[in-house]
């Protein structure tokens, strides 16, 4: 829909893909993690995780909060028919 009208009324329309957009995530709660498969061996031990990593549940929960507020604070707003769309 929001293609067809753009043609119509001859708008400008820009798309991004950002590359490992879910590293970007601001962990709001402690997560910790064993360590991965190939690590030395650390038998009982845990990583403090700092930032969000994919994987996790919320890692894009965390990437739309954090670029909802960044397209917030340079003005943009998004639609109410599609949270996607700014």
């Amino acid at each position: 829909m929001i293609l067809a009208l753009a043609t119509t009324h001859d708008w400008e329309m820009h798309q991004l893909d950002v590359k490992m957009a879910f590293l970007h995530g601001e962990l709001e709660e402690e997560i910790y993690m064993e360590f991965p498969q190939g690590m030395p061996d650390k038998v009982g031990r845990a990583v403090h995780v700092h930032k969000s990593l994919y994987g996790l549940k919320q890692a894009n929960q965390y990437w739309n909060k954090k670029l909802d507020n960044t397209m917030l604070k340079y003005k943009y707003m998004r639609i109410s028919d599609d949270h996607c769309v700014y």
